[in-house]
């Protein structure tokens, strides 16, 4: 895909959760990213067979990966003939509405793990409590295809059903996470290594813009730069827990600090921005900012973005540094 970026006279589709530039090389690597991610999770369940959370949360990532696929295929089967040729816009974004939908359900998931992970809550949940939220998520996502045996592809029915699926069904994992927190509070304030709030605050923050999105403005990708930053640096915090767990020298906390700073006060800073722009009406997907938007508002959006690029970047810079440096050495 990163090649594919590179293919001359290349036409770009800004198609909803999956952007599309229009050539051979990008489908043909988002067909091999696909394929690749649904058998590392299906060898991933088959390599753990304990009966725990950690199990039942696989077991229900595969099922609703496998059922994020099943909208895919059923949309393409389902197509309008010709809209491909006619209007490829509308043809993509059919294509991966409702699969989009069903894989904020898997990213929520594997956040929630991360945070089971991380804080090891045994005092504060018994098992049966930690599995129970990880169970409903799955059911609530695994009927969702069937839609498509009810709708066509391109009915308002359906678009309007996976929007409201994810408003309602959506938030019912957020609400466990928001009992996990509350029960671990004073854990994740008092563990210095520990960043997990400044995910929850992220996530949070964009699951309330979620169910206030106003169609058509930048609250909208306010909502979801919010859910997927929280997610991200939950998944951030996940792999500083677990380098050193890998035999890699620990990081130093100082530049975790730094980094998770920069990156989740700049997507604040960003989201809160395109709130603020989406108030003055201000289009998405649109370059040119309305003259009627604030100073302040385009000063908090453009500076929190460049913040947060800045704070993406050095995760890369150490985690690329740490796993160069090799294992550490144990006597």
């Amino acid at each position: 895909m990163f090649i594919s970026a590179f293919v001359p006279n290349t036409e770009v589709i800004k198609s909803n959760y999956i952007p599309v530039l229009q050539n051979k090389l990008f489908l043909l690597g988002l067909s091999l990213f696909i394929v690749s991610v649904l058998i590392n999770a299906v060898l991933a369940y088959m390599s753990n067979k304990q009966t725990s959370y950690l199990y039942v949360g696989q077991i229900g990532l595969v099922i609703i990966l496998v059922s994020s696929f099943l909208c895919f295929v059923l949309a393409y089967n389902n197509m309008p003939t010709d809209i491909y040729h006619s209007d490829k816009n509308l043809f993509y974004e059919y294509l991966f509405w409702g699969a989009g939908h069903l894989l904020q359900f898997a990213f929520a998931q594997a956040m929630f793990l991360v945070y089971l992970i991380m804080l090891n809550s045994s005092a504060s949940l018994a098992s049966s409590n930690k599995i129970l939220p990880l169970f409903i998520n799955t059911i609530l996502a695994v009927g969702a295809p069937f839609t498509y045996f009810v709708y066509t592809v391109d009915s308002a029915e359906l678009v309007q059903f996976f929007t409201w699926h994810m408003r309602i069904a959506g938030a019912v994992l957020p609400c466990f996470l928001i009992i996990l927190v509350y029960r671990n509070i004073k854990t994740l304030l008092n563990d210095k290594g520990n960043y997990l709030l400044h995910s929850f605050v992220l996530f949070i923050y964009g699951g309330v813009l979620g169910v206030l999105t106003i169609e058509g403005n930048v609250t909208i990708p306010a909502h979801y730069h919010g859910s997927v930053v929280g997610i991200t640096i939950a998944f951030m915090n996940f792999i500083y827990w677990l380098l050193p767990k890998l035999n890699f020298q620990e990081v130093k906390n100082s530049s975790i600090k730094w980094q998770i700073y920069a990156y989740s006060l700049g997507h604040f800073l960003h989201i809160t921005g395109l709130v603020w722009l989406g108030g003055y009406g201000a289009l998405r997907k649109v370059a040119d900012l309305p003259s009627i938007s604030s100073m302040l508002a385009r000063a908090c959006f453009i500076t929190g973005g460049a913040i947060s690029v800045i704070g993406g970047m050095l995760f890369v810079i150490v985690v690329l540094l740490h796993l160069l440096k090799g294992k550490a050495r144990t006597n």
